[in-house]
Protein backbone atom coordinates (compact mmCIF):
# COMPACT_ATOMS: atom_id res chain seq x y z
CA UNK A 1 0.00 0.00 0.00
CA UNK A 2 1.24 3.45 -0.84
CA UNK A 3 2.65 5.24 2.24
CA UNK A 4 1.02 8.49 1.13
CA UNK A 5 -2.54 7.13 1.36
CA UNK A 6 -4.25 8.87 4.25
CA UNK A 7 -7.19 7.62 6.26
CA UNK A 8 -10.43 9.23 5.21
CA UNK A 9 -14.02 9.59 6.28
CA UNK A 10 -15.26 9.45 2.72
CA UNK A 11 -16.83 6.00 2.31
CA UNK A 12 -15.82 5.64 -1.33
CA UNK A 13 -12.20 6.46 -0.68
CA UNK A 14 -12.27 4.18 2.32
CA UNK A 15 -13.50 1.31 0.15
CA UNK A 16 -10.85 2.09 -2.47
CA UNK A 17 -8.13 1.95 0.19
CA UNK A 18 -9.39 -1.33 1.63
CA UNK A 19 -9.75 -2.85 -1.84
CA UNK A 20 -6.23 -1.75 -2.74
CA UNK A 21 -4.92 -3.52 0.35
CA UNK A 22 -6.97 -6.61 -0.56
CA UNK A 23 -5.64 -6.68 -4.13
CA UNK A 24 -2.07 -5.94 -3.14
CA UNK A 25 -0.95 -4.32 -6.39
CA UNK A 26 -1.73 -1.27 -8.50
CA UNK A 27 -2.66 -2.86 -11.83
CA UNK A 28 -4.05 -6.38 -11.34
CA UNK A 29 -5.26 -8.56 -14.18
CA UNK A 30 -8.99 -8.77 -14.84
CA UNK A 31 -9.12 -12.26 -13.32
CA UNK A 32 -7.40 -11.18 -10.14
CA UNK A 33 -9.74 -8.19 -9.93
CA UNK A 34 -12.79 -10.44 -10.30
CA UNK A 35 -11.50 -12.81 -7.61
CA UNK A 36 -10.83 -9.92 -5.25
CA UNK A 37 -14.27 -8.42 -5.89
CA UNK A 38 -15.75 -11.77 -4.91
CA UNK A 39 -13.62 -11.85 -1.75
CA UNK A 40 -14.74 -8.33 -0.91
CA UNK A 41 -18.39 -9.27 -1.45
CA UNK A 42 -17.98 -12.29 0.83
CA UNK A 43 -16.35 -10.15 3.53
CA UNK A 44 -19.23 -7.68 3.35
CA UNK A 45 -21.80 -10.49 3.53
CA UNK A 46 -20.15 -11.81 6.70
CA UNK A 47 -20.22 -8.34 8.28
CA UNK A 48 -23.90 -7.92 7.37
CA UNK A 49 -24.75 -11.37 8.74
CA UNK A 50 -22.92 -10.72 12.01
CA UNK A 51 -24.61 -7.33 12.33
CA UNK A 52 -28.03 -8.89 11.81
CA UNK A 53 -27.22 -11.39 14.59
CA UNK A 54 -26.46 -8.57 16.98
CA UNK A 55 -22.67 -8.47 16.63
CA UNK A 56 -21.82 -5.14 15.02
CA UNK A 57 -18.31 -4.75 13.61
CA UNK A 58 -15.72 -3.66 16.13
CA UNK A 59 -14.00 -0.37 15.71
CA UNK A 60 -10.26 -0.47 15.97
CA UNK A 61 -8.89 1.33 18.99
CA UNK A 62 -5.32 2.31 19.60
CA UNK A 63 -3.57 0.37 22.32
CA UNK A 64 -2.82 3.57 24.22
CA UNK A 65 -6.52 4.49 24.24
CA UNK A 66 -7.49 1.08 25.59
CA UNK A 67 -4.82 1.31 28.29
CA UNK A 68 -5.97 4.79 29.31
CA UNK A 69 -9.58 3.61 29.51
CA UNK A 70 -8.52 0.68 31.69
CA UNK A 71 -6.59 3.00 34.03
CA UNK A 72 -9.60 5.30 34.38
CA UNK A 73 -11.88 2.33 34.99
CA UNK A 74 -9.55 1.06 37.71
CA UNK A 75 -9.50 4.49 39.35
CA UNK A 76 -13.29 4.71 39.34
CA UNK A 77 -13.80 1.23 40.73
CA UNK A 78 -11.19 1.96 43.42
CA UNK A 79 -13.20 4.97 44.58
CA UNK A 80 -16.49 3.08 44.47
CA UNK A 81 -15.06 0.13 46.43
CA UNK A 82 -13.49 2.47 48.97
CA UNK A 83 -9.94 1.32 48.24
CA UNK A 84 -8.81 4.78 47.13
CA UNK A 85 -9.23 8.14 48.76
CA UNK A 86 -10.26 11.22 46.82
CA UNK A 87 -6.71 12.55 46.99
CA UNK A 88 -5.25 9.34 45.58
CA UNK A 89 -7.86 9.33 42.83
CA UNK A 90 -7.07 12.92 41.86
CA UNK A 91 -3.36 12.08 41.78
CA UNK A 92 -4.10 9.10 39.56
CA UNK A 93 -6.22 11.23 37.25
CA UNK A 94 -3.40 13.74 37.07
CA UNK A 95 -1.06 11.00 35.89
CA UNK A 96 -3.54 10.00 33.17
CA UNK A 97 -3.61 13.47 31.60
CA UNK A 98 -1.52 13.69 28.45
CA UNK A 99 -0.21 17.04 27.27
CA UNK A 100 0.60 17.41 23.62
Amino acid sequence: MCPFVLRTNNIRESWNNSFLSLVGCSHPSIWKTIDNLRKDRNNIQVVILLDSCGQPPRKLAHRSTAQLQQKLHNLCTGVIDGRKSKEDTLMGLGHCIRWK
